[in-house]
């Protein structure tokens, strides 16, 4: 199945749940024990970022909190600090820093076990490590790709782009129920990090391209550009065959929550 028609199936199905609980739950008593919400935050927006949240207490001082969530976006996020920190560098070298307005796809999920201080879980302040992952994919983007026979020739290519986040962190938060159930969940501040995983696939479909080439001309870019590649974290490898080059990027990458806002109901 195409990944944009996914998504956007993703999309309905997300929210007639959503709507189909916030419907239901009226009816299923004030036990409070239980949470759905759904997450905004200035970081989500700026994704078009949509979160659906499970809260279950576990004890009366703990409780698991668990999101899912896709975003879509017609540039990589904050693309224009991506641009002013390395479009230079990779226009410099042969590589069109458009590829920073090209479109952007992501799901995630995530999970947290939140501490509740004063025994009241689901209510009151909380200190919350969290858990998580993001995966998506860039609209494949074009590249000129050297002829195995004569380099001044080049064959037009595609580039295949996804990407592969994990990371950790710890949180605070307040959490307030209404004896009707409506509820509002802020986390105020969460720092952490992880560990971002970029992989790269180019091809082209006539069969007379020298990848062995491409990856020599990679290789030495990485050792050109070594120290500022470092300053950023990052390290790479590649690797090709006849019919493809593949390379993987990966680097350190903040995971900061910061005013996530959430509504929903409790029962």
């Amino acid at each position: 199945m195409d990944f944009h028609i996914f998504q956007k199936k993703s999309y309905r199905i997300m929210k007639k749940i959503f709507l189909t609980v916030l419907i239901a739950l009226p009816f299923l008593g004030h036990a409070q024990d239980n949470s759905v919400k759904l997450t905004l935050s200035p970081a989500m927006v700026l994704t078009n970022n949509f979160g659906v949240n499970y809260e279950r207490k576990l004890t009366d001082a703990f409780s698991a909190n668990f999101r899912v969530n896709l975003s879509s976006r017609k540039a990589v996020p904050f693309n224009g600090i991506a641009t002013n920190m390395l479009g230079d560098l990779l226009d410099s070298n042969g590589v069109n820093s458009d590829i920073f307005n090209t479109k952007v796809v992501s799901y995630g999920a995530s999970i947290q076990f939140r501490y509740f201080p004063k025994k009241e879980a689901l209510k009151g302040f909380y200190l919350a490590p969290y858990f998580g992952l993001q995966a998506g994919k860039m609209k494949p983007f074009g590249f000129d790709f050297p002829d195995s026979s004569d380099p001044s020739i080049k064959h037009g290519g595609e580039v295949n782009a996804n990407f592969l986040f994990l990371g950790a962190g710890l949180g605070i938060g307040n959490q307030w129920v209404l004896d009707n159930g409506f509820t509002i969940d802020i986390m105020w501040l969460g720092i952490g990090g992880g560990k971002n995983k970029i992989t790269l696939d180019g091809s082209n479909s006539t069969g007379n391209v020298d990848y062995a080439q491409i990856d020599a001309d990679v290789n030495q870019f990485l050792i050109d550009e070594s120290e500022t590649l470092d300053q950023f974290g990052v390290s790479a490898s590649t690797s090709y065959s006849s019919n493809n080059i593949e390379i993987i990027a990966k680097h350190a990458f903040p995971y900061m929550k910061i005013l996530n806002f959430s509504i929903g109901y409790s029962f």
